[in-house]
């Protein structure tokens, strides 16, 4: 989306990475134009108020976008072309956490029941 200014999360946080490289562009903020993040935003939903207020559009993993995050989003959400733009999402723990078994049950509701506009990549 040429001529909107591209609103990111702050630096360090993977998210943003993964939308600059979505978008074709690499490199850190002096390489890149048209990113605003002078306001150094550490959560989606800070970037989602000021899309919303229309200072500019951002990338949202589907999760972050779907309802009941997003019941009546006040901007358009739509979803990436490209079969090839993902990001991988995984339920870890340390060894010998007193609730591993929680945890693994958790994982398997999830992987039972994967949420709207996901898709499974199971590797053990």
């Amino acid at each position: 989306m040429r001529g909107i200014p591209l609103m990111l999360l702050a630096d360090g946080h993977c998210l943003r990475g993964q939308a600059l490289a979505a978008c074709g562009r690499f490199g850190d903020n002096e390489d890149v134009d048209e990113v605003i993040d002078d306001f150094r935003a550490v959560s989606l939903e800070t970037i989602c108020q000021l899309v919303a207020a229309g200072f500019g559009c951002t990338l949202l993993p589907a999760l972050a976008a779907l309802p009941p995050q997003r019941p009546e989003p006040s901007f358009v959400i739509r979803p990436l072309q490209s079969p090839n733009d993902s990001r991988r999402v995984g339920l870890v723990w340390r060894r010998g956490y007193p609730k591993a078994q929680e945890l693994a049950l958790l994982g398997d509701l999830i992987i039972d029941n994967p949420p709207i506009g996901t898709r499974s990549v199971l590797t053990h």
